[in-house]
């Protein structure tokens, strides 16, 4: 996939001016100094796990801001309603039937690019680490791996025994470079919740629409 990490930087910046929020008010939302969020749009700083967590549930949509991609918001009533649990299934649900044909628009073809890892990811347990998944799954060393997500061989030996958490570059280099959503490493509902409404609205509105039909008779049948 292409794009840097300047990208994300960007959408950043981006998301905080057209909410009309001050370096000092995104600060605020997660949980830092000025000073220092205004190095983390420079770069020179990284988010953390838990700084990107604040940063979701402050209202900020974080997978527009890692992705470029974003929905209108129509379909997040519906999925609020949801449990993290479900919301999960749907967007594995979501992923498979967008894998089935050409059910993709043309200009947003390479979210195909990221539908390889996502049901294997997300058909696991709920305590699966995702960088010891993905690199069996690649059958990659970890070398190779630890080189592909930016971070030496002892870092990716504690992310994959869950001894430390990925930063919003680490994240970023792994949806990148496998399409793993970081809304699933983050465990973030909010952030996920965006990511259906941006894959609903992107589909063709047959592919759309055999989706709701699925999530709706899933929905219909858990209130049983």
């Amino acid at each position: 996939m292409n794009g840097t990490y300047d990208d994300f930087l960007c959408r950043l910046k981006e998301q905080r001016k057209q909410l009309g929020l001050s370096q000092e008010q995104m600060a605020q939302r997660v949980h830092k100094t000025q000073s220092n969020y205004s190095k983390v749009e420079l770069g020179l700083q990284r988010l953390s796990y838990e700084e990107l967590k604040y940063l979701s549930e402050s209202g900020i949509d974080i997978y527009y801001i890692f992705t470029g991609y974003r929905g209108s918001g129509k379909y997040v009533d519906f999925f609020e309603r949801k449990t993290y649990a479900e919301i999960c299934s749907y967007l594995g649900i979501i992923y498979a039937v967008l894998s089935l044909g050409n059910n993709i628009e043309k200009k947003f073809s390479k979210v195909s690019e990221e539908m390889l890892y996502i049901p294997l990811i997300i058909s696991k347990e709920k305590s699966i680490n995702a960088f010891l998944t993905l690199r069996r799954i690649s059958g990659y060393q970890q070398k190779v791996m630890a080189d592909k997500i930016g971070v030496d061989v002892k870092k990716l030996r504690e992310l994959e025994k869950d001894r430390c958490l990925p930063d919003s570059e680490i994240l970023w280099k792994t949806y990148h470079e496998f399409g793993i959503s970081p809304m699933y490493i983050l465990k973030d509902k909010e952030g996920i919740i965006h990511e259906v409404d941006a894959l609903l609205e992107i589909s063709e509105k047959k592919c759309t629409e055999k989706i709701l039909e699925i999530v709706s008779s899933l929905a219909e049948g858990n209130k049983e």
